[in-house]
């Protein structure tokens, strides 16, 4: 959290360091962070646990592989996907793990000042458990 009380940042670095947080690693079992569990094995049935459970909207971090299985497992409602508009060629997908299409319908495109495109889409086409899940480069939100 930022030291400066002044400082724009400190609502949301108290509302981080607040939030309850789990943590899916290979390599370490346990956190300094406050908050914080660690959790090891199975991302989709985890996060399916998580989602039962009562609370509010759950925010999730990772890769494209990360990201991809939610989809694939249908755990992803809607998504907020910020595009940089640039070609490079080559890179990972959040789309890799899909056996077939998923419509998608967009909802609302917002131009950012920092050159990036934020567009919210909804998969239209699954029937999924979720109220909202936000994809914001390589994090996704997942509400319950």
């Amino acid at each position: 959290m930022a030291a400066e009380p002044s400082n724009p940042e400190v609502a949301a670095g108290k509302t981080f360091t607040e939030s309850p947080k789990v943590v899916f690693s290979k390599t370490f079992d346990s956190s300094k962070w406050a908050n914080t569990v660690v959790a090891q094995g199975d991302w989709v049935e985890a996060i399916t646990k998580l989602k039962q459970a009562e609370g509010k909207d759950i925010i999730a971090y990772g890769g494209a592989t990360f990201v991809s299985a939610l989809i694939k497992a249908g755990l992803i409602d809607d998504l907020h996907l910020f595009i940089n508009l640039a070609a490079i060629g080559s890179g990972m997908s959040i789309f890799q793990e899909l056996a077939h299409k998923q419509a998608l319908a967009l909802v609302k495109a917002t131009h950012l000042r920092v050159g990036l495109l934020c567009c919210i889409t909804h998969q239209s086409a699954i029937n999924v458990v979720c109220k909202s899940v936000w994809q914001c480069g390589n994090s996704a939100t997942l509400p319950h």
